[in-house]
């Protein structure tokens, strides 16, 4: 396997010999696989280029610590939440938090999304529902 990463790493990112540290597949279904590097700017050109796997059916992504998975996942659903009711808004979701009309949303396990301010919390109270609204007008930082 570490030969067919190596062939993908050069035709797509234009990596001659990338040193691969070791592959191993992770997850029930072993569809996915772990690659660690031994050179962390292979790494870096490697995400910063991600986008030359476009169509392909492959992703590459930094692996997150199970912390930060959850607190992805959930921003995640927050953005399609909002997405669904209002299809024209912008939400940029970033490491640790979402930007929506301009005001910054993060979500922590314990305290669930958080805000600068009540009326910021307003903004998202919508699109929680209505048990999760109870537990989150709770949530102002």
């Amino acid at each position: 396997m570490t030969k067919l990463i190596q062939e993908m790493c050069k035709k797509s990112f234009g990596i001659e010999n990338v040193l691969i540290d070791r592959v191993y597949t992770i997850g029930p279904d072993r569809t996915s696989i772990l690659v660690e590097m031994i050179k962390t700017s292979d790494v870096q050109h490697i995400l910063k280029n991600g986008k030359n796997l476009k169509n392909t059916g492959i992703w590459v992504h930094r692996d997150l610590i199970l912390k930060d998975r959850i607190r992805r996942k959930k921003l995640l659903e927050m953005k399609r939440r909002i997405l669904e009711i209002d299809k024209e808004a912008r939400v940029l979701v970033r490491n640790d938090y979402f930007l929506y009309q301009n005001k910054r949303f993060s979500w922590e396990e314990g305290s669930g999304f958080t805000a600068a301010n009540e009326e910021d919390m307003v903004l998202i109270n919508g699109y929680l529902t209505p048990e999760k609204r109870n537990e989150e007008q709770k949530n102002v930082k």
